[in-house]
């Protein structure tokens, strides 16, 4: 349960934004706007990211940041093609939300943030 409950609640709420047409690619803060980098292959994340997974060619990994510190965050979209081909996200030695384990994306068109806590990433 674990893992898959908390992603599957956070894939409902993602689900929500986006039929409101609150999801895009770009996203404003209150000085510019935000780059998102599209990624095909296996990735390591560095703190701040904002992530377009594409795994139309395939499955892949993202692995989280080894030597995170409290606060760090790591955004990312899959697109259209996830159900099909599960995308990896790899805690690279962490938790996610308390859990030694990786998280599988396997859901079209969501988009979640992690944040570390200081001790777990958590949604």
């Amino acid at each position: 349960m674990g893992i898959r409950h908390a992603f599957q609640s956070a894939i409902a709420d993602d689900a929500a934004d986006e039929a409101a047409g609150k999801v895009t690619p770009t996203r404003w803060n209150e000085d510019h706007a935000l780059s998102w980098s599209v990624k095909t292959a296996n990735y390591t994340a560095v703190a701040g990211d904002f992530i377009l997974a594409d795994t139309s060619g395939g499955v892949f990994a993202i692995t989280l940041p080894a030597s995170p510190s409290e606060g760090d965050a790591v955004t990312i979209k899959c697109g259209s093609s996830a159900a099909t081909n599960n995308l990896t996200v790899g805690r690279n030695g962490s938790t996610i939300m308390g859990l030694a384990e990786n998280m599988t994306v396997s859901e079209n068109n969501v988009e979640f943030t992690l944040v570390y806590s200081g001790s777990t990433w958590a949604l």
